[in-house]
């Protein structure tokens, strides 16, 4: 986590990796790679990184946000949108938190449509 607070992402990457070596069922190790990978652009990696952090921990709203930011950085707005649903139906969500990122996809899929007109 140092690593990832002090803006060495590719270093922090590389440690979650390796924490994922000795422990391959940590969702939370998954969910941190994720955000590295996000920070050096490699949005699918990050993409397939919440999805390992799913299957091991299906209503952590901490992964969907992450996994709604790549699909962002993807472009993939629908997807990232149906994130967000399923987000909504977690026992005991935070909708502030499904709302504000519902908003922020929202504004970058109208501004990726501006730039294409």
């Amino acid at each position: 986590n140092e690593a990832f607070k002090y803006g060495d992402y590719r270093l922090a990457e590389d440690l979650y990796t390796r924490g994922l070596l000795k422990y391959d069922q940590s969702h939370v190790l998954f969910t941190n790679r994720a955000q590295a990978r996000i920070r050096q652009d490699k949005f699918q990696d990050a993409v397939d990184d919440c999805k390992e952090a799913l299957k091991l921990k299906q209503d952590n709203i901490k992964t969907i946000v992450i996994i709604v930011k790549a699909l962002r950085g993807m472009k993939d707005f629908q997807k990232a949108l149906d994130m967000l649903e399923i987000a909504e139906k977690i026992p005991d969500v935070n909708m502030n938190i499904v709302q504000q990122n519902r908003k922020e996809v929202i504004s970058k899929m109208k501004q990726n449509l501006l730039r294409k007109v």
